[in-house]
């Protein structure tokens, strides 16, 4: 199956998503963009009440609501976008941040046989529903690893994602519990994630889910979780993408930075912002563009106009153990 074609399928998909849930999604068909791009991602812009709720509520409920489908499309453009994730020679470690139920992660494993992952995430709920989909999928157990990790938090432990899931970031076989593990980890760097060393780490619709002073701490943890020359691979929501511009007003909190109406964030990043965000971590740009992609909805004709950005990032080969310390 072509990328066009992946495209298509998602705008099938997402149409029956649009009409039974209070979010609304951009829908794929025809692309006319630079780069390749999709529109089945967290783009919720529905008005109606704020919840006023910390993050970790927002989405536990979130994907209990979702958890007997599966809400976001698997996005198996990933491994067109960024091709460092198709090595299999030498067999790579992919880590990531935010890995939700996996839409990401799982693709990354069925495509790539040789590769190892971990992810972890804010919602027990949402590991526990990635390791169902690698069971249902067939996906060898010992091949994931998870585990919950408030990404805001530079100084967080982590404790067990449910089936599917491990200790954490070392060898499940080690006899360690998730939570010495993570004291331990974070009393030596700042972050659980140190040690990992990676050699890719995906950052794909995550960073937007934080508020801008909580942005540089995640890209610490992202910078921990590398090898030296490890890439951090990101994909986000651009400036003036469609979902921004539907958003009501009522729902904006600051710069580009909007609360949905089930009470998660959405941030809006220009090429400029994420790429100083992610050398101010420490990292070196190798590429850092904007994915503007025309997509049309097949159930009703409208044109989709979506605005993403598409990062690649290197730690240095010569970077220290120790992550960058987030900015105050």
């Amino acid at each position: 199956m072509d990328l066009q074609q992946q495209l298509q399928e998602a705008a099938d998909g997402q149409a029956a998503a649009d009409g039974n849930s209070g979010m609304s999604q951009g829908s794929g068909g025809s692309s006319s963009a630079s780069r390749t791009g999709h529109s089945t991602d967290e783009d919720a812009v529905g008005a109606g009440r704020v919840e006023e709720e910390g993050e970790e509520e927002s989405w536990e409920r979130f994907h209990a609501q979702h958890s007997q489908a599966r809400f976001f499309k698997e996005k198996r453009y990933l491994i067109l976008e960024f091709p460092s994730l198709a090595i299999t020679d030498p067999p790579q470690h992919i880590a990531e941040i935010g890995c939700g139920c996996g839409s990401a992660l799982l693709p990354v494993l069925k495509a790539n046989p040789t590769c190892r992952v971990t992810g972890c995430d804010i919602s027990p709920t949402a590991l526990r529903l990635l390791g169902r989909a690698a069971e249902q999928a067939g996906v060898d157990a010992g091949r994931i690893r998870t585990f919950v990790l408030d990404a805001a938090s530079f100084s967080d432990g982590f404790s067990s994602g449910g089936k599917g899931s491990c200790e954490g970031p070392s060898s499940s076989t080690s006899g360690t519990s998730a939570g010495s593990l993570g004291s331990s980890n974070s009393n030596l760097s700042g972050s659980p994630l140190a040690g990992l060393e990676a050699d890719s780490c995906l950052l794909v619709f995550t960073l937007s889910a934080l508020a801008p002073e909580d942005q540089p701490a995640l890209l610490a943890h992202a910078y921990a979780a590398l090898r030296p020359g490890g890439l951090l691979l990101f994909r986000d929501y651009g400036l003036y993408d469609m979902a921004q511009l539907r958003f009501p007003g009522t729902q904006l909190l600051g710069d580009c930075l909007y609360r949905r109406s089930e009470g998660t964030l959405a941030y809006f990043f220009s090429t400029q912002a994420i790429a100083s965000l992610a050398e101010a971590a420490g990292f070196e740009t190798l590429e850092c563009e904007y994915a503007r992609v025309q997509l049309r909805n097949r159930k009703n004709g409208a044109a989709m106009r979506r605005v993403f950005v598409h990062g690649v990032f290197r730690k240095p080969l010569g970077a220290p153990a120790s992550p960058v310390s987030p900015a105050a």
